[in-house]
């Protein structure tokens, strides 16, 4: 920049494209549980993807230590991204049709990248590994990632209500975790207690 403003054809940090839409910026972001990202991947129809990778890395931080092999490792991958397909079905179901505010709006892919990227706090789970403080890291990541959770379902459903978001949650956590113990266990790949 000089002092008439930018240089002609000289990329300045303001106006960088990635300095907010990168894949490691926006799942820093979540983690740090900013409403704005939500809203900015709700939008973005190319972040399907990045919302998936989150997913998949969160799920890949959890099974360290956890799973039994490749196959097990493999099987939590896909056992996850299906339930965060159902999670994101049914807090859109729940928020559009059974538990509306007035003016309600958003849609399916919306709410789906949005809840992708609240698995983000998820990859403190990777310190899970380390047995002495495993209960406490499973603690601290299901809080966090319940926060974001919360705050995505919140944001890419446009409600003024945290709580009516957290019990939104609450319904479509308890079935997802029914269907994960349902499936882990035909599948033979519950986590050791």
């Amino acid at each position: 920049m000089n002092e008439k403003g930018p240089v002609p054809g000289k990329m300045t940090r303001m106006e960088s494209p990635d300095e907010k839409s990168g894949f490691g910026v926006r799942m820093w972001r979540a983690a740090k549980l900013e409403a704005a990202l939500f809203d900015e991947v709700k939008a973005d129809a190319d972040a399907t993807g990045q919302a998936m990778a989150v997913v998949v890395l969160a799920t890949l931080a959890s099974s360290l230590g956890q799973a039994d092999g490749f196959k097990a490792i493999l099987i939590h991958v896909l056992l996850n991204i299906g339930l965060w397909y159902l999670g994101a079905g049914m807090a859109y179901g729940l928020g559009i049709k059974v538990f509306p505010e007035p003016g309600v709006q958003g849609e399916i892919g919306g709410v789906l990248r949005a809840i992708g990227f609240s698995s983000a706090p998820g990859l403190i789970l990777i310190l899970s590994f380390f047995p002495d403080i495993s209960g406490l890291i499973f603690f601290i990541g299901f809080v966090w990632v319940m926060m974001a959770d919360v705050i995505a379902i919140r944001q890419s459903l446009n409600f003024r209500s945290t709580f009516r978001a957290f019990g939104i949650w609450l319904i479509s956590m308890f079935v997802q975790m029914f269907v994960y113990f349902r499936l882990a266990s035909w599948l033979g790949v519950l986590p050791a207690s």
